[in-house]
């Protein structure tokens, strides 16, 4: 397998990610569920609630970290100095069917939600923890 298809296998076996923010020098970390789409690398959306106190951090310093969380193997990417920003269009059917799929009780209905996507160009892979990390560019 190479990296790309280990970055992408990485990202679709986990639902969570750790989100890292920094306001003011105040460092903010939280879990998100998320959704990638393999044929767009570089871009994670992630949904909230409007009047969270990460959408604020958002506004105040978009620029932010994230790693995601390991769930049965020693396997993440990691990835800092990524951008977020709101998602202003319409999201397309796919992403909201991946959302209620990762997370069944999702509900665009939900008063509120919003969406936003986190812009990277590389992203670090580990793929065992004795290795040293991988990178992949975008």
């Amino acid at each position: 397998m190479n990296l790309i298809e280990t970055y992408n296998g990485i990202l679709n076996e986990n639902n969570y990610l750790a989100l890292a923010t920094s306001v003011e020098g105040e460092a903010n970390v939280r879990v998100v569920n998320y959704y990638e789409n393999p044929a767009v690398p570089g871009i994670l959306y992630i949904r909230t609630k409007n009047d969270k106190q990460k959408v604020v951090e958002f506004t105040a310093n978009p620029v932010v970290a994230f790693a995601t969380i390991i769930k049965s193997k020693y396997e993440y990417i990691r990835v800092q100095n990524a951008v977020i920003e709101r998602c202003m269009e319409p999201l397309s059917e796919e992403i909201k069917l991946a959302f209620t799929k990762r997370e069944p009780n999702f509900s665009e209905k939900n008063e509120g939600t919003v969406f936003f996507a986190i812009h990277f160009q590389s992203v670090s892979v580990t793929i065992n923890p004795t290795s040293p990390a991988l990178t992949v560019k975008f």
